[in-house]
């Protein structure tokens, strides 16, 4: 408390006490030395502020356009750059796959699906199929998807397991993935059935990763990590390092990869993930390539930061929009446009903000992740 006074007290109070006591001098002159001066402590009055706002402005413009607002460590102004960017005043800054340009789709009948749960109105972007017909693949799918709540020596979840579940449910019968589900599975398991579904996979197989869990932040290494069961402060040997993901992502035969975690300090996984952009209209040709190129993308829940576990409903933010947007799909949809509707949702309800981005040194070429219904 006393630091946040010393702050105030010296870049607020201080600095105000000084400027009003220069222009009250400048005034006063005016009474022992004669007229003269009421227009130099106008003057004063006006440009001083006036060169704040300008310096204020300045240093606003160039952490937008250095990408700053993005970073793991955001600087002054952000609150007022996020507002900028949630009423599509400004598009985003920065280094991050997705909003800079919306995909273009070829209008069909509905534009957008509105859908209230809970009485609360849910945003979702237009899942109305801009395709002439329903779109099929042979190619195989599998998920690992792995939900801890039972934490044994850290602070147990609510809604991790559960979005597991249902995440599984989803991924299974409604796309045909073949499914490995993990529940409160402990460092070994994890990392075991980690490694055997990437040894199996095929040149043209299509892997997805999802992690519901505790995360956590080595400052000193710069590095995230996965937190199972049976993690602890004390034992770090338990952890999973994110590099051990992405080492797998890119061993790994299967053409197609997604990583999606949902979990705190997860940024790290975009370290240096370069910027892709879609201008092009999603037709059956644009399909197609996608499907032909290598993929390694990776979304996340927030950036470097704790995000929300739940709000007191049965999952994450998170995951619901996940959830929500693969149930109302009725043809296939890509990584991007599933991210845009999680995005959207998460930044107006919650204070973190989801990315997505190549991730890096693992062979990514160009494609997507598709999600095709049965």
């Amino acid at each position: 408390m006393f630091g946040n006074l010393t702050w105030i007290l010296l870049w607020a109070v201080l600095p105000t006490l000084v400027y009003l006591g220069i222009g009250l001098y400048i005034l006063s002159l005016e009474q022992k030395k004669g007229p003269g001066y009421k227009l130099p402590a106008l003057v004063y009055f006006i440009s001083v502020p006036s060169l704040i706002v300008i310096v204020i402005a300045l240093n606003f413009s160039m952490n937008y356009e250095t990408g700053r607002f993005e970073s793991a460590n955001k600087p002054a102004g952000y609150e007022l750059y996020k507002f900028l960017v949630l009423k599509d005043i400004i598009p985003r800054s920065g280094q991050l796959l997705d909003e800079k340009e919306e995909i273009k789709v070829v209008e069909k009948k509905k534009d957008e699906v509105k859908v209230v749960e809970k009485n609360e109105e849910k945003l979702v972007s237009s899942l109305s199929s801009p395709l002439d017909k329903i779109l099929k693949t042979d190619e195989k799918y599998y998920a690992l998807v792995i939900g801890n709540n039972n934490y044994e020596h850290l602070e147990k979840l609510d809604a991790a397991e559960n979005d597991a579940v249902v995440i599984a449910d989803v991924l299974k019968n409604k796309y045909g993935f073949e499914v490995d589900l993990l529940l409160n599975a402990d460092q070994e398991t994890t990392v075991d059935t980690l490694f055997n579904i990437t040894d199996k996979l095929k040149i043209n197989d299509n892997l997805l990763i999802y992690y519901a869990g505790h995360g956590e932040l080595d400052k000193a290494e710069n590095r995230g990590y996965w937190l199972p069961v049976d993690a602890s402060y004390e034992k770090r040997s338990k952890w999973i390092s994110n590099q051990t993901i992405v080492d797998r992502i890119k061993a790994t035969k299967a053409k197609h990869v997604l990583l999606v975690a949902d979990s705190c300090f997860s940024g790290t996984l975009m370290r240096s993930g370069t910027n892709l952009q879609n201008q092009e209209p999603i037709d059956e040709r644009y399909i197609e390539r996608l499907k032909n190129k290598k993929t390694r993308l990776v979304i996340t829940s927030g950036g470097n930061e704790p995000v929300v576990d739940s709000v007191g409903g049965d999952h994450s933010l998170f995951a619901l929009k996940f959830i929500d947007t693969l149930k109302n799909s009725e043809n296939v949809i890509n990584s991007q446009i599933l991210f845009e509707n999680i995005r959207r949702y998460v930044v107006a309800n919650a204070d973190q903000t989801p990315e997505r981005a190549q991730v890096h040194k693992t062979g990514h070429d160009g494609g997507d992740f598709l999600f095709f219904p049965k």
